[in-house]
């Protein structure tokens, strides 16, 4: 098998993974209020918001 073809296939359930557990985390910001979403939680730059915002 060739690796085009192998990764060809991989790509579909990689992006139906990656989108599924986008939604779940935009379900879980969905409560937040503006400020609780662009609080930092952890010593770097990261908040709930900039796990999503594209």
């Amino acid at each position: 098998m060739e690796d085009s073809t192998r990764t060809a296939g991989e790509r579909e359930p990689l992006e139906a993974f990656l989108d599924s557990h986008r939604e779940v985390a935009v379900d879980k910001l969905r409560g937040l209020s503006e400020a609780d979403a662009r609080r930092r939680l952890v010593p770097s730059a990261t908040t709930p918001i900039g796990l999503v915002n594209t």
